[in-house]
């Protein structure tokens, strides 16, 4: 019989195999661009789209999870309505870095699209849309959680310069 500790221990050695080939991708893909993924105009979407399509999906899934909670008042669903939220927000942040790993140039993606706006460009409009909806989820976030924000500063004993 195998014993949890070597279970655990498997499921680490997993995890962390799999992180560094992730790191691994990364990098590489970022040294290399585009032409790591040998995308064609046959093939243009790769991995990293459908992990974006996925993984906005996936948040747009758990926000609406939260709807009975926050919005029809129903109380049963507001402990999972909590972890929701938290699961849109990472799964949203997920599917925003497949996308920056996407683009050709990310360092010159991410500013230009929001100085330069495009009135005209699917691009521009998608990524205003993800932040508007980041900044929502954050907000909701916010109001859901700052009970719990102040009662944990009140048993740490308040908000005080280090």
């Amino acid at each position: 019989m195998i014993s949890n500790k070597t279970l655990w221990s498997g499921y680490w050695i997993v995890l962390l195999g799999l992180a560094v080939v992730g790191l691994i991708y990364i990098v590489r893909g970022l040294l290399n661009g585009l032409s790591e993924t040998a995308l064609t105009s046959t093939v243009p979407w790769g991995l990293n789209i459908a992990l974006y399509i996925f993984f906005v999906g996936l948040s747009a899934g758990a926000f609406l999870l939260s709807t009975p909670a926050y919005v029809f008042h129903i109380e049963r669903y507001e402990r999972a309505a909590r972890l929701a939220l938290w699961i849109a927000l990472i799964t949203l942040i997920a599917g925003g870095a497949a996308i920056f790993l996407d683009v050709g140039h990310p360092e010159r993606a991410s500013w230009r699209l929001f100085i330069n706006w495009n009135f005209t460009s699917p691009l521009a409009l998608v990524a205003h849309v993800y932040v508007l909806y980041m900044l929502i989820i954050l907000a909701e976030l916010w109001v859901v959680m700052r009970a719990d924000i102040a009662r944990l500063a009140d048993a740490n004993g308040g908000w005080r310069a280090r």
